[in-house]
């Protein structure tokens, strides 16, 4: 039962591991590339140096932000090892809108007014103006049911070893008068692992990334 019991838990521990991530989605079907409509044109050219872009969510209301820079940090201490992370972002603008940017590459952040939906794009400027069209995303945060199962595998799985441990030293004689009391952890232990593998993935949170289009213009 001890072996038994082991190999459960190590399936569980495992399935725990791989379960706390994010389960991806396919992304949602790319706009049309054409120009949208309700946009309200600039009347004056951009400046020297940078290049106009119309940007669009789809037809949907989005601030629009760009993540201009990134930092990431790790630490160790004591056999604790942390990792940070921080970004600069500056906002851009409420679509549909127009913006002028320089050329290269940029990073725009989409975030629904109306939900929580938010997703990035990626825009690579040249001197000639573009369309950006972009249908978001979603990330998901883990549910309640998610954290309640991955507590019921977690819990599962140190009582059936544990219980395994003292089934077997009761099997040698050492506090043989609770050999069922022992058994009973390990089952249920084991319930609670079955139960629980589940419901960890039927409620694992959903990343989802956003679909773009882009369209030159003359």
């Amino acid at each position: 039962m001890h072996q038994t019991a082991s190999v459960l838990a190590a399936g569980a521990i495992a399935l725990f591991v791989s379960g706390c991530g994010h389960r991806n989605v396919a992304p949602p079907e790319a706009p049309a590339r054409v120009v949208p409509s309700g946009v309200e044109m600039r009347s004056s050219p951009p400046e020297p140096g940078y290049t106009r872009v119309i940007i669009d969510a789809n037809g949907e209301r989005a601030t629009v932000t760009e993540v201009v820079d990134v930092t990431t940090a790790t630490a160790h201490a004591e056999g604790i090892v942390a990792h940070g992370r921080s970004e600069t972002t500056k906002p851009i603008c409420l679509t549909p809108c127009t913006a002028d940017l320089k050329p290269g590459m940029h990073v725009l952040r989409f975030t629904s007014v109306d939900s929580e939906r938010m997703s990035e794009a990626n825009l690579q400027l040249g001197d000639k103006p573009k369309v950006l069209r972009h249908a978001m995303g979603r990330t998901e945060d883990a549910s309640a049911l998610g954290v309640g199962a991955y507590t019921l595998v977690f819990l599962g799985a140190i009582t059936a070893v544990t219980g395994a441990s003292l089934y077997g030293a009761a099997r040698a004689g050492v506090m043989s008068e609770y050999e069922s009391e022992f058994a009973g952890l390990v089952a249920g232990g084991a319930g609670a692992m079955v139960i629980g593998i589940p419901l960890m993935f039927l409620a694992q949170p959903v990343r989802q990334p956003g679909a773009s289009t882009e369209l030159s213009l003359p």
